[in-house]
């Protein structure tokens, strides 16, 4: 079978932190990443994004972007499949690994396991660029406990978290079907591991927070 050539977004990340008043930073070593990430490099001194008393870091995602609880059990995913990839051979063996290591983390039952870890709303605030160059407050659930920033519609073993929009959602919301090409990242949100088990269902998907074609997040400390 041929490959089709086809293009595809890949986007930025800027990571920038308070540098304390009496510290160093150490370089990041050298991590193995996954095809689909670009690994974070401390910017230079004289580089345009480095900002006075902060230390910046850029890297770079085609695939997606996680963050909360769910960004865990994704790293364990990885992990093993780097030490093990012959035991990776198909969809439901992804998926089964999946499952296997939320029930191990706790992620299934997230409010009783981790009953002192905050949702996502209370670990940071984000901004959104739904239009080009006007910037808005996302207003996250509070039971939302993870955030998956996508720009291919595969994630967790091959499932599509945003799925496709009905014809009300576009209207109503101004939301679309993925592209991978489109300049535009689906923001969906998760509360625990049962939810994400909706993606097994026919139409099932996350809930769908944003469409965006930046995205901005202040961690609280």
């Amino acid at each position: 079978m041929d490959a089709k050539e086809m293009k595809i977004d890949s986007w930025h990340i800027l990571m920038r932190m308070r540098a304390p008043k009496e510290s160093c930073c150490d370089p990041i070593a050298p991590l193995e990443l996954p095809h689909s990430l670009h690994a974070f490099h401390r910017v230079s001194p004289s580089d345009d994004l480095n900002v006075e008393g902060c230390h910046t870091f850029r890297g770079g995602f085609w695939n997606y972007f996680s963050m909360g609880m769910d960004a865990q059990v994704s790293y364990a995913f990885h992990s093993e499949r780097k030490m093990h990839p012959e035991k990776f051979k198909n969809q439901l063996v992804n998926q089964s690994t999946y499952a296997r290591l939320g029930c191990t983390q706790g992620w299934f039952f997230a409010s009783l396991v981790h009953p002192s870890s905050r949702n996502i709303a209370q670990l940071a605030k984000v901004k959104i660029m739904k239009k080009h160059g006007e910037w808005q407050d996302l207003d996250i659930p509070h039971s939302i406990r993870s955030i998956v920033c996508l720009n291919l519609p595969s994630f967790s073993g091959g499932l599509n978290p945003w799925g496709t929009p009905n014809s009300n959602k576009r209207r109503d919301r101004d939301l679309t079907p993925p592209f991978v090409d489109d300049g535009l990242i689906e923001v969906v949100g998760f509360r625990n591991a049962w939810h994400g088990m909706v993606l097994l269902a026919p139409n099932g998907h996350g809930t769908r927070l944003a469409q965006v074609w930046d995205i901005n997040l202040f961690f609280q400390g």
